[in-house]
């Protein structure tokens, strides 16, 4: 008997308008009333998990935000909040702005971006992020203010292919969990934090044994009747 479904949400679960299709809704609802646990594992912040359990699954589960760094259990109790080590921050700021690529850096909530064309005037066309992140010195306020952050990630802008190779190959030598998640895209967080990790935690809460993992890029809810006692499946 199956016990834990965990999925990841992109490139997974969710299909390619970013939603939960109608059958694997009704899949994984089937699924929770038939006493199986289930769990979100994704780069996302909580309010984006949690909405998809109370809104649009209707059902409860874990949640398992920003790569593992934030954890709550079905009944919304904290199980792990794991933030990055502020100097980490800064060192990532300052690469940002050396080699002119895209910093988002996430909170519980969230998310502050540092994009060097926006500040420049010089990206008009450039939709503005919500929360824009001018300075090394904002930064260092927000930390002082006593504003925790959990993931930030590294992208690609306007084809500076250069830049993005050098801030990685730098950020790689930091001590973090720092991992590619899409060509040009990627993401770091605190030492020993990532999902995998998330769902061993949430194994061990739940009084489960994990027999069986399975790597996938799709979600097919005829898998749920077909392996072991503990079923993950994420990205």
């Amino acid at each position: 008997m199956i016990s834990l479904i965990g999925t990841d949400l992109d490139g997974t679960l969710f299909n390619d308008h970013s939603q939960i299709s109608l059958a694997n809704q009704q899949a994984l609802r089937q699924a929770s009333a038939q006493g199986i646990q289930l769990a979100i594992c994704s780069g996302r912040t909580l309010p984006t998990v949690a909405a998809l359990f109370e809104q649009t699954l209707k059902v409860p589960g874990y949640r398992v935000c920003l790569n593992g760094a934030v954890i709550y259990d079905p009944q919304n109790q904290l199980l792990q909040k794991t933030a990055l080590p502020p100097q980490q921050l800064l060192v990532a700021f300052q690469l940002a702005k050396r080699w002119r690529v895209r910093l988002c850096i996430c909170g519980l909530e969230k998310i502050w971006v540092y994009q060097p064309d926006l500040l420049s005037g010089k990206a008009a066309a450039i939709k503005a992020p919500r929360l824009t992140l001018h300075s090394e010195a904002q930064l260092k306020t927000l930390i002082e203010q006593g504003n925790k952050f959990y993931k930030f990630t590294f992208n690609l802008i306007h084809f500076n292919f250069t830049g993005i190779r050098q801030a990685v190959k730098a950020a790689g030598q930091l001590p973090l969990h720092f991992v590619r998640s899409g060509r040009y895209f990627y993401e770091a967080t605190a030492p020993g934090v990532h999902k995998s990790a998330a769902l061993a935690l949430i194994a061990a809460h739940a009084n489960l044994e994990v027999c069986q993992m399975v790597l996938k890029d799709s979600f097919y809810p005829l898998e749920i009747s077909s392996c072991g006692r503990s079923f993950l499946l994420f990205y």
